[in-house]
């Protein structure tokens, strides 16, 4: 993983799987995720992403018997969607 601070927050993560998956599967991998977001907006508790790349994403998607799709994430604490803008979002062989 790579991180910096300024001139604006940068992330990047190699080989990331998400857990949640079925029988203990990944319920996302991506074969790297990276990000820049704007550094003000933290100071509000806000997050904008003004550019989010994910290469080679994949999901599994459980489908439960009677037709319902669970595929959403479950924070473990309070989480407002309302706080996070993504301004570019670019998927590659995804």
């Amino acid at each position: 993983a790579t991180a910096r601070l300024l001139p604006f927050p940068s992330v990047t993560f190699s080989n990331v799987a998400v857990a949640g998956g079925p029988n203990g599967q990944p319920a996302m991998t991506v074969e790297t995720f990276s990000m820049d977001a704007e550094l003000a907006p933290f100071l509000r508790g806000e997050v904008l992403i003004f550019d989010m790349r994910l290469v080679r994403p994949k999901a599994i998607i459980d489908i439960a018997a009677n037709g319902t799709v669970d595929w959403a994430m479950r924070p473990s604490s309070p989480f407002d969607p309302g706080q996070v803008s993504i301004e570019k979002l670019t998927v590659t062989e995804g």
